[in-house]
């Protein structure tokens, strides 16, 4: 217990890592209060009403709403007709100005809730495309916190931060002459050091989640943590047969995967080469280049790489193509089958064990050798 709280309070306080991770989370809520999507409608007015309106249609579409939600498209049509037919008549002498005005007049509230009618109307005809597996929903805030494409950039660099800060300055810090003299003493140490890491992992992503949890719900209501994840359009074509709150639960635990194996490489490259900069460097090269390389086609999701399960939402994707000319089918994303998705989680479990395995062989064989010769 001792030496357990002498490494905490030594990677915590003195090198500073409790620290960063309070800044860093600040940081990160700080432009999650300060930046949000920007609003569906103009108005305020329309924006109350739609958030009114769509929280009554939440959930499965029902004869009601269908009915509803037509009733309102034939107002809006009858509208247009009425609008039209005054203009025409106008056009040909039948009525004059002032008659015009008046029937303008007399459809303005209609035509200004134009922007919300067309809206829900739309999301109607998305639902009722698949009523079984798509719900009302408003998908402004799920999309914000499921429907990424990139990874929380803040979460990677502060992840190879902290994870080159886990055995830097081991030398210096007296630990390694310490415990030269006692195998068990090495390994616990090992093994503290490893714990640690992983803690501020579970730390680091669950802060981040929660952060983008409280950004999403200002930017849409979150309810429905029931519904199928085809209620949000990003998620239409998919064939996983899971709720959104199910999917955020999985995102969780996919993105801490994700989060512990680009750790795990970047202790284990500093271990080998006893450089901050090889460390860093390589660390932002696995997390970033598979992106660059790997576009928004999916293939990102076909590899066990720490980006995958950062992302995570790929991996709950369906295939989308665009129907060409000649026939052909382009592919703008190739979903991962089944049973490949479910096969990656287990492949960088052990891709962590694999690697920390060698950094555990790394560090013992470095203290054997003699402080001064250890790792720096």
């Amino acid at each position: 217990m001792r030496l357990a709280a002498e490494e905490l309070k030594k990677l915590l306080i003195k090198r500073g890592m409790l620290l960063f991770i309070v800044l860093m989370l600040a940081l990160k809520l700080g432009l999650a209060l300060t930046t949000a999507p920007p609003p569906l409608f103009q108005t305020q007015q329309l924006q109350n009403q739609y958030q009114e309106q769509i929280a009554a249609l939440m959930g499965p579409l029902t004869a009601e709403k269908r009915q509803q939600l037509l009733s309102a498209k034939s107002r809006l049509d009858d509208s247009d007709s009425r609008i039209e037919e005054a203009f025409e008549e106008f056009a040909a002498a039948k009525i004059n100005s002032q008659q015009l005005d008046e029937v303008t007049a007399a459809e303005t509230d209609v035509q200004i809730a134009r922007p919300l009618s067309e809206h829900l109307y739309q999301q109607y005809e998305y639902v009722a495309a698949d009523p079984t597996n798509r719900y009302f929903v408003d998908p402004v805030g799920w999309s914000a916190i499921l429907a990424s494409e990139q990874p929380d950039y803040l979460l990677v660099l502060a992840v190879i931060v902290l994870s080159v800060l886990v055995f830097s300055g081991e030398d210096k810090s007296g630990m390694a002459a310490l415990n030269l003299t006692a195998t068990k003493g090495r390994m616990r140490l090992a093994a503290l050091k490893l714990g640690i890491t992983g803690l501020v992992c579970l730390l680091l992503v669950g802060g981040c989640l929660l952060i983008d949890v409280v950004q999403a719900a200002r930017a849409g209501s979150l309810f429905g943590f029931g519904f199928p994840i085809q209620s949000i359009p990003f998620f239409a074509l998919s064939t996983a047969s899971i709720s959104l709150g199910s999917l955020l639960f999985q995102m969780f635990w996919l993105r801490l995967l994700g989060a512990c194996l680009l750790s795990a490489l970047v202790l284990l490259v500093y271990l080998c080469s006893r450089s901050t900069i090889a460390a860093l460097c390589s660390g932002l090269a696995y997390a970033l280049v598979p992106l660059f390389v790997c576009g928004s086609s999916g293939a990102l999701f076909w590899l066990p790489l720490p980006a995958a399960y950062l992302v995570g939402s790929g991996f709950y994707r369906g295939t989308d193509g665009v129907l060409m000319d000649d026939g052909s089918t382009v592919y703008v994303f190739q979903a991962v089958p089944g049973a490949r998705s479910a096969a990656l989680v287990p492949i960088g479990i052990l891709l962590i064990v694999l690697m920390l395995a060698v950094c555990v062989w790394r560090f013992l064989a470095a203290q054997k050798r003699g402080a001064h010769d250890g790792v720096d």
